[in-house]
């Protein structure tokens, strides 16, 4: 996803496998080290920005005129709930999503017009995939498990399952007039 000729060679076969693309959900990102912002490798940054943001930006300009051309579609980015509330040592996850929500915003003021849309899913604490390696990897741990439990109001981790409704609703017809938003699927993380 960090090389754009890639991303737009996916966007191509999807459409001509497909007839149409409706729907581009942004979910793609490297594994993100729990570190503050001072010790962050400026090498992991910029991957981090060229996955996230650049490959985003690449499917997005892939995408808009074939979606302009269908009469509309959707965006929907994976954004984080630390939007609300800053987590320690997770600033790399979160200052490169913030890109990534303003580009929603942007996609959402330029291409309405051409009944294009775009919002944002903010994710949680979910129980799988980089929870689950962290773990693993030793940067979460017992004392993180229990600081982060007491910044929700659901005393439980998410599932992938839950942010897929959210994007799925982002996608659907049932959204058809909502753009440039952005719903929490966190648990009440940040209330």
């Amino acid at each position: 996803m960090a090389d754009p000729d890639d991303v737009r060679a996916v966007v191509k076969d999807a459409i001509a496998a497909h007839g149409r693309v409706h729907s581009v959900i942004w979910a793609a990102g490297p594994l993100v080290n729990q570190r503050y912002l001072s010790s962050t490798p400026m090498e992991e940054w910029r991957h981090a920005f060229d996955v996230e943001v650049h490959g985003f930006l690449a499917a997005a300009q892939a995408s808009i005129p074939h979606m302009r051309d269908q009469g509309g579609g959707s965006f929907v980015t994976l954004g984080s709930a630390g939007h609300d509330l800053w987590p320690s040592r997770d600033g790399m996850s979160v200052a490169v999503k913030a890109s990534n929500e303003q580009l929603v915003r942007g996609i959402a003021k330029e291409e309405g017009r051409y009944g294009i849309r775009a919002n944002s899913v903010l994710v949680g604490v979910i129980d799988a995939g980089q929870l689950h390696e962290l773990t693993r990897e030793g940067q979460i741990d017992q004392r993180w498990v229990d600081n982060t439990h007491r910044l929700l109001c659901l005393k439980r981790w998410g599932t992938a399952e839950e942010i897929g409704h959210g994007c799925l609703f982002f996608a659907s017809n049932e959204a058809a007039y909502v753009t440039g938003q952005r719903i929490s699927v966190s648990g009440g993380f940040g209330v």
